[in-house]
Parts: C-alpha cells; structure tokens; sequence
C-alpha cells in the first residue's frame, strides 16, 4: 500500500512538473521579442543585409520611421567591407540616428549582373518599364518584407548609394517613382531622366567637386 502511494506521488509530480513546464513553454512563445536596435546583419530570400534600427526604436513602438535604403558600391566582397563607408559605417557609430537604414549585400551573380546593368546605364537611354530587371524587383521585394515587418512610414522611403550603388539608386528610382520620396545618389550616373512620386519627390546627386539638384 505504502508502496502504491509513493507512486502515485511520484506520478503527482511529474505531472505538475510538466504542466510547469508547458505553462512556460506556452508563455515563452506568446511574448513579444523586441527588435534588436543598432545595426545587425540578416538574410532574407538568400540575400544578406544590414538592418540598423534606432536606439528610441522598442520605446516608441506609435511611430512610423523614415527607412533609408543604402546601397554599396562594387568594392564591397563581404558584410566587414560594406560597413566600412556610407551609411553602414555612419549607424556603427551613431545609434540615435532617427531613421531604420537597409544595407543589402550583392554576392556572386547578383554583384555581376548589377555591375554589367551600371556599365550598360552610362547610354542613359529610357528605362523599359514592361521589363523591369530581377535584380531591381528583388531589392524592393527585401523593402517590402522590412516595411511590413517594422515600423516605416512608406511614404518617407529614401535611396543612396555610392559609385555601383549610385548606379542603382538612379535606375530604382526610375522604375519605381512612386516608392522613392527622394534619392541622392553618390558618384553614379546612368537613368537621370526620371520621373518621381506625383507628390513631387527630391533628387540630389553628387558627382566630383560638382552638385547638381532637381525637384520634380
């Protein structure tokens, strides 16, 4: 009888301990896990990135903040060389930046067709917009998935880039007008006869010593 007892005490306490265990379990994976702030790096759809988000993020969880999209010049092999100049170097040393920043890395074949597409832009000729090219609809498509996930007002959306990367902020902007706010590219050349939003966005470039600006 004794025996009997003891075992149904035993029993007794496996099962609580397990109903512990699952009332645990089951709270964990209901709580929210804050976004880390600061910059770190991510992947999405096999394409890498860094995605800086403000310090004052988790703690103004009502607001919606501008998203800059940054875009690095061919120079860039790996996530240690793109954080070392532009904007992926600028939020590694200032983490009260009001804005989340978006820093994709092109690798591989994605780095080769985007830097035979910049040679190809320096003819300026008009973008065909019934063909726009993957690499272009695979960048924004990592936009969406950051403004769907975080807080960003999309119609402050902004892009930059240096060399390679201004290349491709010329021809974003030329196949998506209505996505940008306002773009400034940086050492790059190629679809300058853009359209922006109807609203009227700001294109400013920088080229050498010189700076030409437009608003349309």
């Amino acid at each position: 009888m004794k025996t009997n007892k003891n075992a149904l005490a035993w029993l007794l306490t496996v099962v609580a301990f397990c109903g512990f265990c699952a009332l645990i379990a089951c709270n964990t994976a209901n709580a929210q896990v804050e976004p880390l702030t600061g910059q770190h790096q991510y992947t999405f759809e096999r394409m890498d990135y860094l995605l800086f988000l403000p310090a004052e993020y988790n703690e103004k969880p009502d607001i919606e903040w501008p998203l800059i999209l940054y875009l690095h010049g061919a120079g860039a092999k790996n996530m240690a060389e793109l954080r070392t100049y532009g904007m992926a170097e600028k939020v590694d040393t200032d983490k009260n930046l009001p804005f989340i920043v978006l820093s994709p890395l092109f690798l591989g074949s994605d780095a080769t067709h985007l830097l035979n597409m910049c040679y190809d832009l320096t003819a300026d000729r008009p973008l065909d917009t019934n063909h726009i090219d993957p690499i272009l609809e695979k960048t924004m498509t990592l936009i969406d998935e950051i403004a769907s996930t975080y807080g960003i007002d999309t119609s402050r959306i902004y892009a930059t880039g240096v060399s390679q990367g201004g290349f491709m902020t010329w021809t974003l902007a030329a196949a998506y007008p209505e996505r940008f706010a306002a773009i400034a590219p940086v050492a790059g050349t190629g679809r300058t006869r853009i359209r922006m939003s109807p609203e009227g966005g700001t294109c400013l470039g920088f080229h050498r010593r010189n700076r030409q600006s437009s608003n349309s």
